[in-house]
């Protein structure tokens, strides 16, 4: 069998004493599609967050791509590192376009780190392409 893509172990979080996740096991290989189901505070979006690096874990390892993944890795970490999390409630910024919302906070910038407008359309609008939505990357959120 190969390597996990995914591999949680022993996962707990808890806020002030009160456990809002323990002992929790995931595996996801390469390629599968996995949904989480339980009721309103069963651990779900604590689980979803500490893979993200939102809330770090109280105890327990994940492992991604065969690296354990550190404890206190910010979500930027996670992100650079594959691993990102998209909200139900999503919600967007009216005064700005389908592309800039698209690359909020993770805009590829220039090497003086100011962000590159044109890269940021060009790649939304490869995006919006691939997903067959016609919709051109400039186009306000607004409309």
């Amino acid at each position: 069998m190969s390597q996990p893509l995914l591999k949680v172990t022993d996962l707990a979080k808890s806020f002030s004493g009160v456990w809002a996740l323990s002992s929790a096991q995931l595996t996801v290989g390469s390629g599968e599609i996995h949904a989480l189901l339980g009721g309103n505070g069963a651990g779900k979006s604590t689980l979803l967050k500490a893979l993200a690096g939102a809330q770090p874990q109280t105890r327990g390892d994940i492992w991604f791509n065969g690296e354990t993944l550190p404890v206190d890795d910010s979500p930027v970490a996670r992100q650079n590192k594959g691993i990102i999390t998209i909200y139900q409630e999503f919600n967007l910024l009216p005064n700005m376009t389908v592309a800039e919302n698209m690359f909020l906070g993770r805009e590829p910038r220039r090497r003086n780190l100011i962000v590159d407008e044109r890269a940021v359309n060009q790649e939304a609008q490869v995006i919006l392409d691939y997903l067959q939505l016609n919709v051109a990357s400039t186009t306000p959120v607004a409309v």
